[in-house]
């Protein structure tokens, strides 16, 4: 017997506290009076020679519970490692990584199918998008050799800067073409270098991991054709995504490839169950061809969680384009429709699959494709609860304490153990605000007219996050007022941290932004090395922000528009200094560079002169 979608979405709620019970004991590995899990943290370190202490059982940790890169490779080049070993280790950490979650993936499936939860139909979605997604594991690690740390790194050894490299690959066609016959805003091939010439072939093509993924899409695609989804009656709707999905795996046409995954987006627009399956999408790790990583994973709502960011958004909105879009009336409609249509999931990623294994998004706007979201909108998805249990879960660390003056890392840190509906509050107002931001001010060719020097989305995350910083801004909530601020810094301060992580650049970027409007209104003050970082939120200064921040935002939109290259905006704040960007204000610059050499320093010591408990409840 069929499920109605009150008892369909019991289940859903039965679901999503057993994930949340099995995130739970992947956090143990930061208890380390769990010697169960010590022991496994430890025989990884013995296993490729490196020291055993406190930072690297930490930074292993870290690897596997917020399955970030970068704590490991700080403590491995604190000891000195070569760049080669490093790379074999973090492979091997991703495999170490890849085992515990999908151990963890199949205690999940033998939970909803030893209880019958759900229906037939998507108990057999489920298991067998997990199937697909154990192939999406093994292309992950091919993809990521080839593409980043083979050619890649040979494109930027020959030619130096980003605007060389993009400017070879465009005198020799290396470029891919998309919607209209213009240069591609992302692509689904490779280069492929034979006799010091380069060659592009698609991903079917040169990866035999593909062949084996479009096999098992297709077994998805049959056994789900002998089933009925008589809750949501999508049924249909999903065998139309999977076939999108296996003509878009085995295009040859390296110019058509755009536009077949436009139409796996629109397939996949329609999908509205509150399971949600997902593709590749996103192209943050490749600079030069914005080559889609392989990325596959599943989401579930949290049917208690809602969010009523969207009409705040349009509010605001429409009314700076009241002020500054004139004689772009088309935009508007464009980003409009598309807040009218954007479908908000919250919930989790349930399941997850290679470059997920490398680090999971807060939250997400897709699709990418300008086409596909101007016929069919948007899906948001944003992560809330992952991003507190992480949060709480993480030991307080050393660095805090190193930066920030004491009063504002205890009050920061009561605030996080105390506060839930407020922490909520403002991941509604900066987290999903950040996601509508998003959408704003984009025409269909925007992206690829804009990043002529390879820099729109190095404004493009700072632009998202002040469009729900405005918001705020204009519907101020005094209670929230200097949370709100505090936010901003510590997510500023902390991107800093991203420095040298390729596929996080824009948000390090971002962070460098956000960096000159709070010193040059007095928020931050820093006096040189050794000292604190001042932060004070006096009614003055933050006047003083708010102002900056319509200024600066009007000035971007404003670009976004006439559709300027992205570096006019950025040159502005941040400029390339050898192989990373540094702030063009030499204050700031020093304290970047100050902030990153306690970061190299301090990043997986732990505070142990505080405790949790010091805070719960007071």
């Amino acid at each position: 017997m069929e499920k109605t979608k009150e008892q369909f979405l019991k289940d859903v709620e039965e679901i999503y506290e057993f994930v949340k019970i099995s995130n739970n004991k992947i956090y143990d590995f930061l208890d380390f009076e769990n010697l169960e899990k010590k022991e496994i943290l430890e025989d990884f370190l013995r296993e490729n020679n490196l020291r055993i202490c406190e930072e690297s059982i930490y930074a292993t940790a870290s690897r596997i519970t917020s399955l970030r890169t970068d704590p490991l490779i700080k403590f491995m080049e604190s000891e000195k490692l070569d760049k080669e070993v490093i790379k074999k280790i973090l492979t091997k950490s991703y495999y170490l990584a890849k085992d515990i979650h999908m151990k963890k993936f199949e205690e999940i499936l033998e939970y909803i199918n030893s209880k019958n939860l759900l229906t037939k139909f998507y108990r057999e979605l489920i298991t067998s998008f997990h199937n697909v997604g154990k192939s999406f594991n093994k292309w992950f690690v091919n993809w990521n050799e080839h593409i980043i740390h083979s050619i890649n790194e040979d494109l930027k050894n020959k030619y130096g800067t980003d605007e060389k490299v993009l400017e070879f690959l465009r005198m020799n066609n290396l470029q891919d073409k998309g919607h209209g016959g213009i240069e591609a805003d992302r692509s689904y091939t490779i280069l492929s270098k034979q006799n010091d010439q380069y060659t592009v072939k698609t991903y079917f093509e040169f990866f035999d991991d593909v062949k084996e993924i479009i096999e098992k899409i297709r077994l998805t695609k049959e056994k789900l054709s002998k089933l009925k989804d008589e809750t949501y009656n999508l049924d249909q709707e999903y065998q139309d995504y999977f076939q999108a999905l296996i003509d878009a795996f085995i295009e040859k046409d390296r110019n058509s490839l755009v536009e077949k995954w436009c139409k796996v987006d629109e397939k996949w627009m329609k999908i509205t169950s509150p399971i949600q399956i997902s593709h590749p999408l996103e192209y943050y790790e490749d600079h030069y061809r914005k080559a889609v990583s392989p990325e596959w994973d599943i989401r579930i709502i949290n049917p208690k969680l809602v969010s009523n960011r969207a009409n705040e958004v349009k509010e605001m909105y429409n009314q700076l384009f009241d002020k500054i879009g004139n004689g772009f009336e088309k935009v508007r409609e464009m980003c409009i429709n598309n807040i009218n249509r954007t479908q908000n999931y919250l919930g989790k990623q349930m399941f997850y699959y290679g470059s997920h294994l490398e680090g999971l998004s807060s939250a997400q706007v897709v699709p990418n494709d300008m086409i596909a979201s101007k016929n069919f909108g948007k899906k948001i998805f944003s992560f809330a609860d992952k991003d507190l249990e992480s949060a709480r879960r993480r030991p307080f660390m050393m660095l805090a304490k190193i930066i920030y003056e004491e009063d504002f890392v205890k009050e920061s840190r009561r605030f996080l153990m105390n506060e839930t509906k407020k922490w909520y509050d403002l991941y509604d107002l900066s987290t999903i605000g950040h996601e509508y931001g998003h959408i704003l001010w984009l025409d269909n060719d925007t992206e690829t007219i804009m990043n002529n020097s390879g820099n729109f989305k190095n404004i493009e995350e700072f632009k998202a996050t002040t469009g729900g910083i405005i918001t705020f801004f204009l519907k101020e909530r005094e209670e929230l007022k200097k949370e709100f601020v505090r936010d901003i810094v510590t997510r500023a301060v902390g991107l800093i941290s991203t420095k040298e992580i390729n596929e996080l650049r824009p948000y390090y970027c971002e962070g460098l932004i956000h960096l000159k409007g709070l010193f040059d209104c007095g928020i931050l003050t820093w006096n040189g090395n050794e000292s604190k970082l001042i932060v004070n939120i006096s009614n003055e200064n933050y006047d003083k922000l708010k102002s900056w921040y319509f200024k600066t935002y009007e000035n971007l939109a404003r670009k976004y528009l006439e559709k300027s290259d992205a570096n006019n905006f950025l040159s502005e704040y941040a400029k390339l200094d050898g192989d990373y960007f540094m702030p063009v204000d030499s204050h700031i610059k020093d304290f970047v560079k100050y902030f990153y050499e306690m970061y190299t320093k301090y990043a997986n010591v732990i505070d142990k002169d505080d405790k949790k408990e010091n805070y719960i409840n007071r």
